[in-house]
C-alpha cells in the first residue's frame, strides 16, 4: 500500500491534508432521488421521474497519526460542521471517489450527523477512519 495525502478544502475556511494509505473497502454508489413508480391496472409500469443522483461514498485510510486524525476530527466540527459546508476531496492517484479515477470531486459534503464511526484506534497512536461523504452527481 502506498502512502497519500488527502487534502480537504472548504472555502473560504482553511483546509486539512492528512497522510494515510487508502485500503479496500472504499466505496460509492448511486442513489436516484424524486423517482416514483407506479404499477397501473393495465400492468405497465409508469414511472415518475424529476430527481436527481446523489453519490453516498465512504474512504477508509489507514495509518493515519493521531495528530493527523485530531486535525481532521476538528475540522470536521468547525469547517465542515459536518453536513453543513461543502467541501473538495483532492485527486489521488488510481481512487476513484465516484467521479473517475485521479479525478477531485467537489461540492462534497460530510455524510454523517456524527463522527461516531469515523475515527478508530487500529494501534496506540494510529487511526483507522472511515469518512462517509455525498455529492450530487452532474
Amino acid at each position: 500500500m502506498v502512502t497519500v495525502t488527502f487534502t480537504l478544502t472548504a472555502s473560504p475556511f482553511t483546509a486539512v491534508s492528512f497522510d494515510g494509505q487508502v485500503v479496500y473497502g472504499t466505496k460509492f454508489g448511486d442513489t436516484r432521488y424524486n423517482q416514483h413508480s407506479l404499477r397501473v391496472a393495465s400492468g405497465n409500469l409508469i414511472t415518475y421521474d424529476t430527481g436527481v443522483n446523489v453519490v453516498e461514498g465512504e474512504i477508509i485510510v489507514k495509518n493515519v497519526t493521531y495528530a493527523d486524525g485530531e486535525l481532521l476530527r476538528t475540522w470536521i466540527h468547525d469547517s465542515a460542521v459536518f453536513q453543513q459546508n461543502s467541501f473538495t476531496i483532492s485527486a489521488i492517484p488510481e481512487v476513484d471517489f465516484g467521479k473517475g479515477k485521479n479525478t477531485a470531486v467537489t461540492n462534497v459534503k460530510f455524510g454523517a450527523r456524527d463522527t461516531n464511526d469515523t475515527f478508530k484506534y487500529s494501534a496506540p497512536g494510529i487511526y483507522k477512519l472511515n469518512i462517509p461523504y455525498t455529492f450530487v452527481r452532474s
